[in-house]
């Protein structure tokens, strides 16, 4: 009974080892796009319309098209990899300025009001 076990435990180790050769092998190994993936890639992003509406070279006139790169900067800062940090550091700031309006004489300091 315990052979049976052994044998039906190691049968299915034997089975999970070959099917993740398998799936490695099945794979480049290398991380990188196959040159024929890239190309259908690129062949959809092609495809994709450019959105008139975003694009400030579909613009109609210059009020819209500043509006549109405007909102295009706006839009990569709020989406960016910095902002978290900015907001953290607004935060932090906030902190300390009520941490220091706590103590007598501050509340009335220029400066502080002035960063406040």
């Amino acid at each position: 009974m315990m052979a049976a076990r052994g044998n039906a435990a190691n049968k299915m180790k034997a089975e999970k080892k070959a099917k993740e050769k398998a799936q490695r092998d099945s794979k480049s190994g290398d991380g990188l796009i196959s040159a024929e993936d890239l190309e259908k890639f690129q062949a959809e992003q092609d495809a994709i319309k450019p959105n008139k509406w975003l694009d400030p070279e579909y613009g109609s006139n210059p009020i819209s098209r500043a509006w549109m790169r405007a909102s295009q900067k706006i839009r990569d800062f709020a989406y960016g990899d910095n902002f978290g940090g900015f907001v953290l550091f607004c935060i932090v700031i906030a902190g300390v300025l009520v941490g220091m309006q706590t103590y007598p004489g501050v509340e009335t300091d220029d400066n502080v009001n002035l960063v406040d």
